[in-house]
């Protein structure tokens, strides 16, 4: 197997393995954590204050697994064609910029679920909307900012390598 292409299925079986760890990690996480803060109050309250918690994991499995999983099959795919070592290295640095971007997403999305069920038990009075404005210390730009550019990096980046393999794909059925 060619040098590029096995360092790259390297890389992102790497990524998919590490992130189901922390998948795992963050469903204990969210469960024993709300758990901790959340036992005394009505089972409505405790899903609507650890909702987003409760997606961490989920998205976790999704973002940092699945989706590099389907990665690496498509690209173990294209193994046995013309191969084009300069396809794999571009391929190398668009898979980082899909991992920067998947894994700062990741991180609002645990500080959020966290930072909400903490502030909801240490001042229950307060609606979940003010909760909620109070986060990343209240700024709206600063959260906007944040959320519009880790999306942006890893859903255009997943867009962009699963581009490139496609025209890959098309080069070789045309030929």
């Amino acid at each position: 197997m060619d040098q590029e292409l096995k360092s790259l299925l390297v890389r992102i079986i790497r990524f998919a393995i590490i992130m189901l760890i922390v998948a795992l990690i963050v469903g204990l996480f969210y469960r024993e954590y709300s758990r901790k803060f959340l036992f005394k109050y009505p089972i409505n309250t405790q899903t609507s204050v650890g909702f987003h918690l409760s997606l961490a994991h989920g998205h976790t499995v999704l973002l940092g697994t699945i989706i590099p999983f389907f990665l690496a099959f498509l690209i173990f795919m294209l193994k046995g064609f013309d191969q084009a070592n300069e396809m794999f290295m571009t391929l190398k640095k668009v898979f980082g910029f899909y991992i920067l971007g998947s894994v700062a997403s990741l991180f609002l999305l645990y500080y959020k679920g966290s930072a909400i069920i903490y502030l909801f038990q240490k001042s229950p009075e307060l609606s979940l909307k003010a909760i909620d404005n109070s986060l990343f210390f209240g700024n709206e730009l600063l959260r906007l900012l944040l959320y519009s550019l880790s999306h942006t990096i890893f859903g255009v980046s997943l867009v962009y390598f699963l581009g490139v393999v496609l025209s890959r794909l098309k080069k070789i059925t045309v030929q």
